[in-house]
């Protein structure tokens, strides 16, 4: 019945009140809900809104078993990557990334091709410059391809990609835009979040 109510309000494409004392089925069904304590109204907001920061002890104590990694998506907790290439010209690129990640002090840098997102590390950069001394340096070489995930996908879909992983997650819109990171600690401190 929940997939049936999803499937007609997106036909419909109008607001649907539904009112439930299933926290679970509010937190799949709803973009908004409202807790009410007492037919008091308590805390209205999104569902990630409400795991993350509950108003007061009977909301956190309402939410408090609830599966975040099930909630919560990617967009919500995500990062604007820094230093993004979206071309990799070989030699006018090194350049560029390189000037630009010591202007901003950063560690990595991004590459979005056709092909995908990859990221490029001070490291990796600082020794193919050594190694190939003046030679041209293709930037797509050197970089690490990354599994990518859409920006609506839910933590539960990203700790598989975390584990274990040393770089921050890619994400992509509908458009197949690079639009955002989340770092593999990140999603540890938001499941511990209490």
């Amino acid at each position: 019945m929940q997939e049936q109510l999803l499937n007609l309000q997106d036909e419909l494409n109008k607001t649907i009140v539904f009112i439930t004392h299933d926290l679970s089925e509010a937190l799949r069904l709803g973009t908004r809900i409202a807790i009410l304590n007492d037919g008091k109204l308590v805390q209205i907001g999104t569902p990630a809104d409400i795991l993350l920061n509950p108003v007061d002890d009977y909301v956190r104590e309402f939410v408090q078993d609830v599966n975040r990694a099930d909630v919560i998506t990617a967009k919500r907790v995500m990062q604007t990557p820094q230093c993004v290439l979206h071309q990799q010209n070989s030699s006018e690129a090194l350049t560029q990334i390189k000037a630009q990640m010591q202007a901003q002090g950063l560690t990595r840098a991004w590459l979005q091709t056709a092909e995908g997102v990859s990221v490029v590390t001070k490291e990796q950069l600082l020794q193919a410059s050594r190694n190939h001394n003046k030679a041209i340096i293709d930037i797509a070489d050197i970089a690490l391809p990354l599994k990518t995930l859409p920006v609506n996908a839910t933590l539960e879909q990203l700790i598989p990609l975390a584990i274990g992983n040393a770089h921050p997650i890619p994400l992509l819109n509908d458009h197949g835009d690079f639009v955002g990171v989340v770092e593999p600690e990140q999603i540890i401190n938001i499941l511990n979040h209490k």
